[in-house]
């Protein structure tokens, strides 16, 4: 395994470039149905997202929780007390992820009427969004373990590619299906994201992040 060269800042700078890009794609998803399908589409698409967060919140507790462990793990050059730091509570995440998210689509019919007949129309790209925040946990932290493991420029490269294939696909997928396409979309870019840095983890490090690959 390699040990770590990066500096703090760098590394943290490929993290947010992944983390804005992430935000350019919700926030273009949202214009986007906003031009082609009005504005109360559009509010609506964006409750649906926010709704779908909710499932994110495990994994983003773990990532925080494990961020110390990881790293010495790795400066140690140890791949299997790695992989038992990220074996450690995976379980536990991908139940609460699935937890939440169940709960989340069940309970989203009140915040969704607000926007009155369009609710219903989104109750559809909410679950894909949620099966998203699924996919995410079963492959585990794939971004935290590469910022954390010298896989920050390989980080920032993959986001600029998927993220920008992600946008490209967006208008077509919104007239082709409206918020379902968009959320579709935005799903795709997650599992591919995830495929492709699972495959380098693999590659580089010895193990799995998460039990999805």
């Amino acid at each position: 395994m390699l040990r770590p060269r990066w500096r703090p800042d760098r590394a943290g700078f490929g993290r947010a470039a992944g983390a804005l890009s992430g935000l350019a794609l919700a926030s273009l998803s949202v214009v986007v149905i906003a031009a082609v399908m009005g504005p109360a589409a559009a509010g609506a698409f964006f409750v649906a997202q926010r709704i779908a967060q909710i499932a994110g919140l495990p994994l983003i507790a773990a990532n925080l929780a494990r961020a110390r462990d990881i790293a010495v793990a790795h400066a140690s050059g140890d791949a299997e007390r790695l992989g038992r730091v990220l074996a450690r509570d995976r379980l536990t995440t991908i139940a609460a992820t699935v937890l939440l998210g169940s709960a989340a689509f069940a309970g989203a019919g009140p915040l969704l009427s607000l926007w009155g007949a369009e609710a219903a129309a989104m109750r559809d790209p909410l679950a894909i969004l949620i099966c998203g925040a699924m996919i995410n946990a079963l492959c585990g932290p794939t971004g935290q373990v590469m910022t954390l493991c010298h896989g920050h420029r390989a980080l920032l490269g993959q986001t600029l590619v998927v993220q920008g294939a992600a946008l490209a696909l967006l208008p077509p997928a919104i007239a082709w299906d409206g918020a379902r396409g968009a959320a579709l979309a935005s799903t795709l870019a997650v599992l591919a994201g995830n495929l492709v840095a699972v495959t380098g983890i693999r590659r580089r490090l010895g193990v799995d992040p998460g039990i999805g690959g």
